[in-house]
């Protein structure tokens, strides 16, 4: 018992010594003082400008407007191209969300950029045309716009954020400009009518699951200038959290090229293709022969015969993106070919996607 208490005295003394040992706080810091807030950097707020159905918005660092809100009922929006003196140049993030009823929207040239969700699940909008100058599409731009049929993209755009066009089920054909270098991941997630992607030299990159349970997309054009495809970009649905091989998908490009090594490795079937769009009797050109040849095509079609255009052809001249060869294909083709014959410089596949 006498040594047990000997222990515990000792022990005691050890941790009082241990206290002591511990330096004094300085008195300068014994109390803390209370942060000042006015230190932080402040987040500058916009001036809102409303101008009837439409709002606009000016950050104090800016030099440009941004386009804030429509509270209009209108089915076709006319954006203007300048206000208060000053280029509109940006579509904010969910300025559109909530007009269901819109069909179009119209874009001025100087508008550069178009937010996040800017008009999600909308069942009537059906077309639009980027402007020239737009540089930047953000991610989820047009997510679940199921009726969307047609997007008219500019050559001069340079990003586009994930899931830009997901659920956009009525969309036919997509034409990407080759200034996107890299083209994000589920881009054509769940876009149900998708059959046709057209990539133009250029693209460097296409991200993972790209086209993931695009159900019925059966031709994808890849130029040689793409030298990473991700895994299960193309080819592929998602089923109870596995991947799935789809049996349609094709890809066209160059012998050699990444897209044939992505073919190979995912049993893809692969098919040689030469970028010479509108050139449908690969004679080196594009001319009225060849407006006439779509034109014999477009009959045959009408009378319900069987297509003389192999599909490598098809992809060639199929502009308007419709899924149909018609009227319009020729048109357009006998129209690039009095342009080129002026002295007209463009490229077909620039004349024939993706305009001035």
């Amino acid at each position: 018992m006498k040594s047990k208490l000997i222990r515990t005295i000792a022990g005691t003394a050890l941790a009082l010594a241990a206290i002591a040992a511990i330096p004094a706080v300085p008195a300068e810091i014994s109390a803390i003082e209370p942060f000042d807030h006015s230190q932080l950097p402040t987040v500058p707020e916009p001036e809102v400008f409303v101008d009837g159905d439409n709002e606009y918005s000016k950050y104090p660092e800016d030099d440009f407007i941004r386009y804030s809100r429509y509270t209009g009922e209108a089915k076709i929006l006319e954006i203007p191209a300048e206000f208060n003196g000053l280029p509109v140049k940006m579509l904010e993030g969910y300025s559109l969300k909530g007009c269901p009823w819109l069909e179009e929207v119209i874009l001025p040239d100087t508008m550069v950029r178009i937010g996040e969700n800017v008009l999600v699940r909308s069942y009537e909008f059906k077309y639009i045309a980027f402007p020239k100058n737009l540089e930047t599409l953000d991610a989820f731009a047009f997510t679940q716009c199921q009726f969307l049929e047609h997007v008219k993209m500019n050559r001069n755009l340079k990003y586009i954020g994930e899931y830009a066009f997901q659920l956009c089920n009525t969309i036919k054909a997509m034409n990407f400009p080759g200034s996107v270098e890299k083209i994000p991941n589920n881009i054509f997630q769940n876009m149900r009518d998708l059959t046709t992607v057209r990539f133009m030299e250029g693209t460097k990159e296409i991200s993972f699951e790209a086209g993931l349970n695009a159900i019925n997309l059966k031709d994808v054009v890849i130029p040689p200038s793409v030298t990473k495809i991700d895994h299960n970009a193309f080819g592929y649905n998602m089923v109870n959290s596995e991947y799935i091989r789809s049996g349609d998908v094709c890809i066209f490009g160059t012998p050699g090229s990444e897209a044939e090594k992505y073919a190979k490795a995912n049993n893809v079937p692969f098919v040689e293709f030469d970028y010479a769009y509108g050139d449908v009797n690969s004679d080196g050109i594009v001319d009225a022969g060849d407006a006439t040849d779509v034109l014999n095509e477009y009959a045959v079609q009408s009378t319900g015969n069987k297509s003389n255009f192999t599909r490598v052809q098809y992809l060639k001249c199929e502009i308007n993106e419709n899924n149909i060869i018609d009227a319009n294909d020729a048109s357009t083709v006998l129209s690039y070919y009095a342009y080129s014959s002026s002295g007209g410089t463009d490229s077909p596949a620039e004349f024939f996607f993706f305009g001035k």
